[in-house]
Order: C-alpha cells, then structure tokens, then sequence
C-alpha cells in the first residue's frame, strides 16, 4: 500500500512537470515536426497488430513443438510468434519513419503562421499529456495497488480514472487468454467456465466456432460426435493438413489407432 498523501503530492507534481516538458518539447519542434511523430506513431501502433499476426502465421520464429507437444501448443506459439514479430515490426517501423522525416518535411508544402503553427503543436502536445495520464491511472487502478484508486481519486489523475479503466479492462481480457493457454500447456484441470473462453481464443485465431466447439470439447475431456469429429477433420484437410498431421494430431487427442483409422477412412 502506498502513503496517500506523500504520494498525492509527488505524483501530481510529477505529472505537472512531465506535461511542462512535454509541452515545450512540442512547442519548440512546432507543428509539422510534431504532428508528423504523432502520425508516425498512430500509424504503427495500427500496423502491428495485423502485420504481426500475418508474419507469425506464414513466417513463425518458434514452432509449436518448442512450446509444448500437445494440441494447444500452437496456441501458444502463436501467441510468442506474434510478440516477437511485434517488437521487429515496431522497431523496423520506427527506423523507416525516422529516416524519411527529414526529406518529406524538407518538401512538404504546408507553411502556416508562426503563432498558428505553435498553437497547434502546442494542442497535439495535449494529446500525448492525454495518453500518458491514462497510462499512469491505469497503473495505479491495477491490482498490484492496494489503495490506487484512492490516489487517483486525490490527485490529477482523476481526469485520466475513466480512460484508464478501460485500458484495465482491455489488458484483463489478455490476461485471461494467456492464463487460459498456460491452464491448457500445463495439463491443469480445465472447468466447463472454460469453455466459452477456449472457443472464443479459438475463433480469434480464425478457426469457425463449429470446430472451436469442437476442440474445446476435447479439451476439457467432453464426448465428442463422430460427426463432429469427421466435420473437424475434414475443415483440417481444407486447411491443408495431411492425412499423417491428422493421425497425430488425432493421437494427441487420445484417441484408439482403430478409431483413427476408421476416422480417417471416412474423411473425405
């Protein structure tokens, strides 16, 4: 637990010089240069999300077997796959605009006045001071506090408390999807509250919800069609699954050599 009202004071005036600073940095830079890091920033952080789950799906830097051996090891490597390519495609991203601001600003035909100019960096500045209050909110309304919301109730950042509880709720959401991968690594007993979260992740990953159900019935040890298995199989085969993918994967599963057969000789 933190001291209340030694923190009050320091995380206000902590926050009031960070804003200062922020503020002159813009105000110096002006509008162009800042509005163009500002742009450069939002275009990245829209990118990664989609450029790293392209990448970790046709280029993957971890294979599910160094994972885990079962079936959900994919799952996981997934997850590893697209943090890394996250990282890379950040930095990459990051380098790119730093090099080509010099000449696109060098040509770009926007002259504005002086005070317009300065005005304007100084309302993007604010944008930033925004982001970076809900960060620390968000901070202190995690759990790792006991009393943060007491202090963000008595300070500033009470401005930020509606912002950063939705960035809480956000991360909460991925949290539960990573401690669900780690219950289905692990081996550890599954409840059937489990299973809508296993179809949900599954479905995320592209899979149709028939066949999400489908697995998260093996999951948690469910009995499983023979119509729903055949469904599954065949939906793997259209995904590009070998016959001896699905004989593994079938064994992952748990199933008898004779009921694989017999599985596999009526998938079409």
């Amino acid at each position: 637990m933190i001291e209340l009202s030694s923190s009050v004071m320091w995380i206000n005036i902590g926050f009031i010089l960070i804003s200062l600073i922020i503020f002159l940095i813009f105000y110096i830079k002006g509008l162009m240069s800042s509005l163009y890091d500002f742009i450069a920033f939002g275009i990245i952080v829209v990118s990664i999300s989609p450029l790293s789950a392209w990448f970790s799906q046709n280029i993957p830097l971890i294979s599910s077997g160094q994972m885990s051996e079962g079936l959900f090891g994919v799952i996981a490597s997934r997850f590893a796959n697209q943090a890394i390519w996250g990282v890379i495609i950040y930095a990459i991203l990051s380098l790119l605009f730093l090099l080509i601001k010099k000449p696109i600003l060098k040509h770009f035909p926007l002259k504005l006045d002086r005070k317009l100019d300065k005005a304007l960096s100084f309302l993007i500045s604010g944008v930033l001071v925004f982001l970076i209050g809900t960060i620390m909110s968000a901070a202190l309304l995690s759990p790792v506090f006991a009393n943060g919301e007491t202090i963000v109730d008595n300070t500033i950042l009470v401005v930020f408390k509606s912002s950063g509880q939705q960035v809480i709720d956000n991360v909460s959401e991925q949290l539960e999807d990573i401690s669900l991968v780690t219950k289905l690594m692990s081996g550890e007993a599954l409840s059937i509250d489990d299973q809508s979260k296993i179809i949900d992740l599954l479905v995320s990953f592209d899979i149709p919800e028939v066949h999400a159900t489908t697995l998260s019935k093996f999951a948690l040890e469910l009995e499983v069609t023979n119509e729903e298995l055949s469904a599954l199989l065949a939906y793997a085969q259209e995904q590009g699954f070998t016959i001896e993918d699905l004989r593994k994967l079938l064994t992952e599963l748990g199933l008898s050599q004779e009921i694989i057969d017999d599985l596999l000789d009526v998938t079409p």
